[in-house]
């Protein structure tokens, strides 16, 4: 990943989640249901943060395995990381 959240084309990002990486994720089906899986876990990380049975560690660390997934699902389908912060910032408007 590029500064700036910008994904270099042809270039493996690396390994979240100890999973081997995208390389071990083929289709977009798989990817999909990989974002899915990690929202899910980043799901329940919060809810047991909010508990106090989760450190702030815990949280970050599944809020990063999702947004690299995530990543990893825009790169698949060709679409550039900055077209989501451009509809973000018009959002914010």
């Amino acid at each position: 990943v590029e500064q700036g959240g910008r994904v270099r084309p042809g270039r493996p990002l690396p390994g979240a989640g100890g999973d081997g990486g995208p390389q071990a994720l083929e289709g977009t089906d798989a990817v999909a249901r990989k974002v899915m899986e990690e929202a899910t876990e980043f799901s329940f990380a919060a809810k047991d943060h909010a508990s106090g049975a989760a450190d702030d560690r815990r949280v970050a660390e599944e809020a990063a395995d999702l947004v690299y997934h995530l990543l990893v699902l825009l790169r698949e389908r060709g679409v550039d990381p900055a077209a989501v912060i451009d509809v973000l910032a018009e959002r914010a408007r």
